[in-house]
């Protein structure tokens, strides 16, 4: 009797003891699947973070760019005239035009008493020269470029209907310190060719870009 109370004391403690351990096994085995799900948890969590750093350069990288092309607009000065009224239109032929009266002069590139613009930075600049011929008046007119020697614009016109005003445009890179001004090759006449009274008479110029 003692043998078997004895016996069926150690069973029971052996029982208790395999379920301590498989108590014991299956919480490790848990903690290990928790600890495997954090870590994962955390390489997308870096993951992120470096995703977020990539975009963060990238819009770095975006607002470098915006501002640099934004200092560019920038950076190109204003340069503008405009002059009209001929001073005379006798003998011009193989001279100079003179517009003696100023609209806008900002840059103060254009002398009103010679007729010659002189760019005061280097650039791209677009000229244009207009003129209201006298009825049956012929002429024939370059925008020129003195350092490169370039006609960039060209004015070929009889007036053969009445009071009219025709135009001419160039486009042309100055360096700084070149000159423009309107030559007349040809005319009818030594005497008038050109309405002086009328302000369409006019030469003007913009720098576009540097």
């Amino acid at each position: 009797m003692f043998l078997l109370i004895l016996f069926c004391g150690l069973s029971f403690c052996s029982g208790v003891q395999n379920t301590k351990v498989q108590r014991e096994t299956s919480g490790n085995s848990f903690l290990w699947i928790i600890a495997k799900q954090l870590a994962r948890l955390e390489d997308k969590v870096q993951d992120i973070q470096k995703q977020y750093n990539s975009k963060d350069k990238e819009i770095e990288t975006i607002k470098e760019i915006l501002q640099s092309k934004k200092f560019d607009a920038v950076k190109t000065p204003t340069v503008v005239f405009k002059a009209r009224d001929l001073r005379t239109d006798v003998n011009l032929i193989g001279k100079r035009l003179v517009f003696p009266n100023m609209i806008v002069n900002h840059g103060s590139g254009y002398n009103r008493r010679t007729g010659v613009f002189t760019a005061p930075v280097s650039g791209v600049y677009l000229f244009s020269l207009q003129l209201c011929p006298e009825l049956k008046a012929s002429i024939h007119m370059h925008i020129k470029v003195r350092k490169s020697g370039h006609v960039i614009g060209d004015l070929n016109f009889k007036n053969q209907i009445g009071r009219q005003c025709v135009s001419a445009n160039g486009v042309d890179f100055l360096s700084r310190g070149e000159q423009a001004w309107i030559y007349c090759t040809s005319a009818s006449s030594s005497g008038d060719v050109i309405v002086i009274a009328d302000h369409g008479n006019s030469f003007s110029g913009v720098l576009l870009h540097t």
